[in-house]
């Protein structure tokens, strides 16, 4: 059978979480198992192209041209939830990839082609030393992006290390683990609304490998890891629960807190590491792209109808509307009305 030739087309580089994870971490793994996988070149001769959503721009000539051949397998993976903007490349892909459920049901109302893979464990020495924590110290980290900080805020807690862009310490891809194990605590609240609940579990799945004791907010995607991991129920946080309440009882020892690290680094390979994610991405995408040949051709003209249909909605836009301002046109015998 012949080894299909792979090419992501992202915006984005490796300092980027997403991109690192769903892209350069995904395509060298491909690399390692013998497939001809490359970002951002050769996308004439590739069989299956990987849009990353990392730019609407920029991604949306390229996505219509390569769907208008009629050989390639057009993957677009999305991590987060946008109704409106993305909603083009999610409806005419192939397949669409993405890391949660939540995205999963949100998508499906446009593609019935969705798959789930999880990120890739983000770690940059696997075989690093574990934390040495110590909670009745408890010094406090919070990381990731800026646009989560107002979650951190909402819980009232004090003194709080931040680490991110423009942050206590800047986030910086070849150091934030080191940073991170320099702490006792991680506290992950998170707002529950779409772009929330949207989220990966990436944070405390990091946190978790590097011995450091995670307080999580009960989302869906941190309460499934604890269950998958046997972290303490205790450490989840619910709506009812108070962070600085919680974080007085770590550090005086009214919550108890006693987790086996070492068997939860062996878990996290085991369902996280690169060689059982790269195992699930080629399972989805070639089970998909031997299923639906036919499904290409009718996406094709669909997507065609869709931009004809764009096209003339700009024109009649433009003009003076006719008679009661209502335009009727025919096209392949599919009515429109404007």
């Amino acid at each position: 059978m012949k080894i299909p030739k792979i090419t992501f087309i992202t915006n984005g580089n490796e300092d980027i979480g997403s991109t690192r994870l769903r892209v350069y971490r995904i395509a060298e793994a491909l690399r390692g198992l013998g497939y001809d996988a490359v970002i951002n070149r050769d996308i004439d001769n590739a069989d299956i192209l990987v849009f990353q959503k990392s730019g609407f721009s920029a991604l949306l000539p390229l996505f219509i041209k390569a769907r208008r051949e009629k050989n390639k397998f057009l993957v677009f993976d999305i991590d987060d939830y946008i109704d409106d903007k993305y909603r083009f490349f999610v409806a005419y892909a192939d397949l669409v990839v993405t890391p949660s459920c939540y995205l999963r049901d949100k998508y499906l109302k446009v593609n019935r082609n969705i798959a789930i893979v999880d990120n890739v464990l983000d770690i940059r020495q696997p075989d690093c030393r574990l934390a040495q924590f110590d909670l009745r110290r408890l010094n406090k980290v919070w990381f990731g992006n800026r646009s989560n900080l107002q979650a951190l805020h909402d819980t009232g807690l004090k003194d709080v290390t931040t680490i991110t862009s423009g942050g206590d310490i800047e986030w910086n891809a070849e150091t934030i683990d080191r940073d991170l194990q320099q702490f006792d605590l991680l506290v992950l609240p998170q707002v529950k609304d779409s772009n929330g609940l949207a989220k990966s579990n990436c944070r405390m799945l990091k946190a978790l490998y590097l011995g450091i004791p995670v307080l999580a907010q009960n989302m869906p995607f941190y309460v499934d890891l604890a269950r998958r991991l046997n972290y303490p129920e205790s450490m989840i946080v619910t709506d009812i629960d108070s962070w600085t309440e919680k974080c007085e009882d770590l550090r005086s020892g009214k919550l108890p807190f006693h987790y086996d690290f070492q068997a939860a680094r062996r878990l996290i390979l085991q369902y996280y590491g690169i060689e059982n994610i790269v195992d699930l991405w080629l399972r989805a995408v070639c089970a998909q792209k031997e299923d639906c040949k036919m499904q290409r051709l009718i996406k094709r003209w669909k997507m065609e109808i869709c931009l004809l249909r764009t096209a003339i909605q700009r024109w009649v836009f433009t003009k003076r509307r006719l008679n009661s301002g209502r335009i009727r046109i025919k096209f392949f015998g599919i009515s429109f009305k404007f």
